[in-house]
């Protein structure tokens, strides 16, 4: 079976495949990506997700398809759950993507309701602002008030990236560090020496 003979879920499985194992085959990885792109408009608006992500996992050199993602993403964002904007937008940031159009296109106008989040929605979310040049919007800001409200359910990694997003950004709010202060101590036995 040839890779041109994957469909847009076996492509998808795939990449996703080798990202959990961290392996990656430059030539393979070019192949799926070339293939995924002639085939972007079969992708389900998870599965574009999905992909955009492990190809940030990997950190692999396809900004062809990322383009090819995000604009296939950007026409289906109606069917974009929050965890799947997240990990677009996490992709995007990790990839050092910074097109603020992006970013305000699936975080503007409710399309992203905060309070559908997770911890870990919020807190990658956070970062991935943080790091682009989207770090002062006021939806960072909002993002970091949500999570406030939340502090006692955040992981060790998640509030992390919290408190690395405030860090960054000229938002000042310190009763959200003072909760994540309380929440790390809580669970200091569980950080790992990058998230301290």
């Amino acid at each position: 079976m040839k890779i041109t003979d994957f469909s847009a879920q076996g492509l998808v499985n795939l990449m996703w495949g080798f990202a959990m194992q961290n392996t990656a085959d430059h030539k393979l990885m070019q192949a799926i990506s070339s293939t995924s792109i002639v085939k972007v408009k079969e992708f389900l608006p998870h599965h574009l997700c999905t992909l955009a992500w492990s190809v940030a996992k990997l950190s692999a050199s396809c900004q062809s398809l990322i383009d090819a993602v995000v604009n296939e993403a950007l026409v289906k964002r109606d069917c974009l759950i929050p965890e799947d904007i997240v990990k677009l937008l996490w992709a995007c940031a990790t990839l050092c993507i910074h097109n603020e159009a992006v970013f305000a296109a699936f975080t503007d106008g409710g399309v992203l309701p905060l309070k559908d989040c997770l911890p870990q929605h919020l807190s990658n979310l956070a970062w991935s602002l943080a790091r682009t040049a989207s770090s002062d919007t006021p939806l960072l800001k909002e993002v970091l008030q949500e999570s406030l409200y939340r502090s006692t359910e955040f992981k060790p990694q998640e509030l992390s990236n919290l408190a690395w997003a405030q860090a960054k950004s000229s938002i000042s709010n310190s009763r959200l560090l003072k909760d994540v202060a309380n929440a790390a101590v809580a669970q200091i036995a569980s950080f790992s020496p990058q998230e301290l």
